[in-house]
């Protein structure tokens, strides 16, 4: 799918149909336009880069057929800048995280996104300009500063909902530390890992634009790029103590499992400490060589019958007394 927006400096805003159009619209440098290409066929796509934007094939390759980390490539008339847009999946406890890249290409008077499947953060952007009839005033260096704030706004509500997870999984370690929890943990953590791989070259492509390294956007967009690189830069270092709070939360979570094990073995022992005694008495009472050797009768009569069974009861009982006293029953 293509779609085109046009505002003029009579802030008229129209789109532009059919795409043989964009020739004629995009000569006049008062004009402002921004196409968004997704989910459309090679053919297509290859037809709007090549043929009527006329970008060189190298920047059509990296947006058609390869995947890059976030960059950015001045090719003189037009920008070419990879970017990584959030892309959610809602489904199970622990909400998958994925990177979704954007090509963005800037010109002095347009800007052209190409990604996949549709992106939230491209819609919000289109959805927010294309009722704004003043846009154009600024350029197409205002619309790149628009969907750049907006991905970082989008990286900052997940670090916010990464943060509420564990939280939540701190409060669930020590009622049910089960398996099910430490594949939320694991999950959770290579979700981190992901943000913070994808903010880190963000974070150097905004560090260049806030420098004003690239005379085709103008010095006056730099204070507002260099906004975003303050949101990127802390970013980071959100991702980073996130990273740390689920390694600790992972230590946590063995600990738990190992202090339950070590509580579990004590019980057992204690068990089979106090049946010790019953096992001596059973075992050598039950030996069959007295009577038939020596005639030991007396061996087995009714009272050492009755010793055998209060031994059997009082000492598995005063060894429990004594366990509790000297407190390792706790």
């Amino acid at each position: 799918m293509i779609k085109t927006i046009l505002w003029n400096k009579k802030g008229e805003i129209a789109k532009i149909s059919p795409l043989e159009d964009l020739n004629e619209k995009l000569s006049c440098p008062e004009n402002l336009i921004w196409v968004d290409i997704f989910d459309a066929a090679y053919e297509e796509s290859l037809f709007v880069l090549k043929d009527i934007f006329k970008f060189h094939p190298l920047a059509i390759d990296d947006a058609l057929e390869e995947n890059h980390v976030p960059k950015i490539d001045d090719w003189g008339d037009y920008l070419c800048l990879v970017s990584q847009v959030i892309n959610k999946n809602p489904q199970g406890e622990i909400p998958g995280f994925q990177n979704q890249e954007v090509d963005i290409f800037i010109g002095k008077n347009y800007i052209l996104t190409y990604h996949e499947g549709q992106s939230d953060t491209i819609e919000k952007v289109w959805d927010r300009v294309s009722i704004n009839n003043r846009i154009f005033e600024r350029g197409s260096e205002n619309l790149l500063y628009l969907l750049l704030d907006e991905t970082a706004s989008d990286y900052i509500a997940q670090t916010d909902q990464f943060a509420l997870m564990i939280n939540d999984i701190e409060d669930k370690l020590f009622d049910h530390s089960d398996a099910a929890l430490l594949e939320d943990i694991f999950a959770l953590k290579r979700s981190i890992l992901n943000l913070r791989q994808s903010v880190s070259p963000q974070r150097e492509v905004l560090n260049k634009l806030a420098r004003g390294d690239f005379p085709l956007l103008g010095g006056r967009a730099s204070m507002y790029f260099r906004d975003v690189y303050d949101h990127f830069f802390r970013l980071y270092e959100i991702a980073e103590n996130l990273q740390d709070l689920t390694s600790n939360t992972l230590e946590i979570f063995l600990s738990t499992i190992n202090n339950r094990m070590n509580g579990i073995m004590k019980t057992l022992t204690v068990i089979t400490t106090l049946f010790m005694p019953i096992s001596f008495l059973a075992g050598f009472f039950g030996m069959n060589f007295f009577a038939p050797i020596e005639h030991y009768t007396w061996w087995t009569s009714t009272p050492v019958l009755v010793i055998v069974i209060l031994a059997s009861v009082i000492f598995p009982l005063g060894m429990l007394v004594y366990f509790v006293r000297k407190g390792w029953m706790k």
